[in-house]
């Protein structure tokens, strides 16, 4: 990229050194002409490299690299199909270090996490349009996608026509998981998903799923047992009834990052406890129409971050304004605010029983940024939490804000933007007529 910059300066640097020595071949009057004859070659290479930014002139290599998509090595292939317990800690070090290689997002899980899902997991690859799991089924196993594609659809029913039909709802990418929330929960599976290219996954059972994720060991338990007892949240009567209790009251798991933990917190029937990492309380807002017309910004200069093939938040930010007025019915957009961010030994859940007899809150979802929680049931919490403790708890937390709140905010923040990009705008046009101006008064 730089050496291809450097030939196309010399060219038109070149260019213009060409024009002076015969003026037939310039374009620009006596005038100009005798001042650009003034000029070094350093002064000239300055002017082009400013018009250049300024006809933006230059492009993103990232933009021409060919995206190949990696697939598993065949060792770490005949590792993966070998039973788990013929695998050496050698071929388990080798298994985890091709998965990592070929699929990055292998290593946002814990160390001994992907330890053990490579001791326990099997490899298995399928063709286009073959169906992995259906809508309704018993969940048996968890997935993990290596490379290819693949497409979730809901069988959902025409309210006009009461005939049913599926709709295509996400696209699944190497490096991303399902069937895990089916596991956790114990629930049918919520979607098909179908092949829509060639797929490797690595496939894991429901025992050895709970083995990795939901690790249940004794030694386990009783850590747990230790941070809920020094928790200020939960009360010791709660946690002496968890003892001994099984998995659909009180269970511990780690959430990878942008996983969906709870959609609605006011269905959900949990209460999570971060016991290490983040997460996020996200609310979904419907934006109020605009009478402000978003400005169409004028090309700029490629800055280093864009060479990189990356965006800015604050560019993302103005895109997405952008893309918001040119709809013809903004109501119609749906845009996700993070309420708050959950650090370790934060809890969620109980916003919902605090103020369940006052008309209940705003329904949030709850989404990882990779966590680890520990997670019991409401109704179990309810039951062996001491009416007193209850009357504290509610007058510690705090409710969320109301969905209509939610909206005016969004809205004076959407218009303050638009509104800034404007005077931005208007300030940029008002100093380059100024330079114009003061140009041609050196000249004349």
């Amino acid at each position: 990229m730089n050496t291809f910059r450097r030939i196309l300066l010399a060219g038109l640097l070149l260019r213009a050194t060409v024009n002076i020595i015969r003026p037939e071949m310039a374009e620009e009057d006596n005038t100009n002409l005798v001042q650009k004859a003034k000029k070094t070659f350093v002064e000239m290479q300055k002017d082009i490299e400013e018009e250049w930014s300024a006809n933006a002139l230059g492009f993103n290599k990232h933009d021409f690299l060919f995206k190949r998509e990696k697939t598993l090595p065949f060792d770490v292939v005949r590792i993966l199909t070998v039973p788990s317990p013929y695998r050496s800690e050698s071929m388990l070090h080798l298994a985890r270090v091709g998965l990592i290689a070929t699929t990055e997002a292998f290593s946002e899980f814990p160390l001994t996490m992907q330890t053990l899902m490579v001791k326990y997991s099997w490899y298995e690859r399928f063709e286009n349009r073959r169906v992995i799991i259906r809508q309704g089924q018993t969940a048996i196993n968890f997935y993990f996608i290596i490379s290819g594609s693949m497409v979730v659809s809901v069988s959902r029913q025409d309210k006009s026509s009461g005939e049913p039909f599926e709709e295509s709802v996400a696209i699944l990418r190497p490096g991303q998981s399902f069937g895990e929330l089916s596991l956790i929960y114990g629930g049918k599976r919520s979607a098909t998903i179908v092949c829509n290219t060639k797929v490797e996954v690595l496939v894991m059972s429901r025992a050895d799923f709970i083995r990795v994720f939901m690790n249940s060991s004794d030694a386990t338990k009783a850590e747990h047992m230790v941070f809920l007892r020094q928790h200020p949240m939960i009360p010791d009567t709660v946690t002496e009834a968890l003892t001994g209790a099984d998995s659909n009251v009180f269970l511990f798991t780690y959430f990878r990052r942008d996983m969906t933990i709870c959609q609605d917190s006011n269905t959900s029937e949990w209460i999570y406890l971060i016991k290490a990492g983040q997460c996020k309380i996200v609310k979904d807002v419907r934006l109020c129409p605009t009478k402000l017309k978003p400005v169409r910004r004028r090309p700029r200069k490629l800055t280093q971050r864009d060479d990189q093939g990356g965006k800015s938040i604050s560019s993302m930010m103005k895109s997405s304004v952008a893309q918001s007025g040119d709809q013809d019915d903004e109501s119609k957009e749906k845009y996700f605010v993070i309420l708050k961010l959950l650090e370790a030994n934060s809890i969620f859940g109980l916003e919902t029983i605090a103020f369940e007899s006052l008309g209940g809150t705003t329904s949030v979802a709850l989404v990882s940024d990779g966590a680890e929680c520990i997670a019991i049931s409401k109704k179990f919490f309810c039951k062996h939490c001491p009416t007193v403790f209850m009357n504290w708890i509610r007058r510690q937390v705090q409710p969320f804000p109301d969905e209509k709140s939610l909206e005016t905010k969004l809205a004076i923040y959407r218009d303050w933007r638009i509104y800034r990009e404007q005077a931005i705008e208007e300030c940029l046009v008002a100093s380059d007529q100024i330079q114009a101006r003061q140009t041609s008064m050196r000249i004349s």
